[in-house]
This record gives C-alpha cells, sequence and structure tokens, in this order.
C-alpha cells in the first residue's frame, strides 16, 4: 500500500458507533438564494426570487429540525 491508503477494520470504525449521527454534525443551508453569485457555491438562485422564498421552511421550522438534531447528539 502508498502512504494514501491505509485498511482498517470496518467493525471498529466510529462510523458504526450509533450514539451520533453520521460525522455528529449537521451541515444546512437555510436558503437556495444569494445575491453573490459565487462559482464554488450551489447557492445560485437570485436574492428576489418568490418562488424559492415561498419554498423556505419558516424560522420555527428550522429551530425544530436543528432541536431534534442536537437532542440525537447533532454539534
Amino acid at each position: 500500500m502508498n502512504n494514501y491508503i491505509s485498511q482498517q477494520d470496518i467493525a471498529k470504525s466510529d462510523l458504526w458507533k450509533k450514539t451520533l449521527p453520521l460525522f455528529g454534525r449537521l451541515d444546512i443551508e437555510l436558503t437556495e438564494r444569494c445575491n453573490n453569485n459565487c462559482l464554488h457555491c450551489c447557492i445560485n438562485l437570485p436574492e428576489n426570487d418568490l418562488t424559492a422564498k415561498q419554498k423556505e421552511l419558516s424560522t420555527d421550522e428550522w429551530k425544530r429540525i436543528i432541536k431534534e438534531a442536537a437532542d440525537l447528539g447533532t454539534i
């Protein structure tokens, strides 16, 4: 094997522990709208796109999702 690959016993991997969600973290995008239009970003709808805005979750819905994730052990 080269320096970039190593064999691991999958049964001992942290990925199989049941105490935390996968990787123990949550990445979220609150909107698909942005006025920056960065090349590297997937958030690529204009800031004033009303159709996209209507599909977005409310603050209370996001709070519930984040609380559920935290209750599951997400950091």
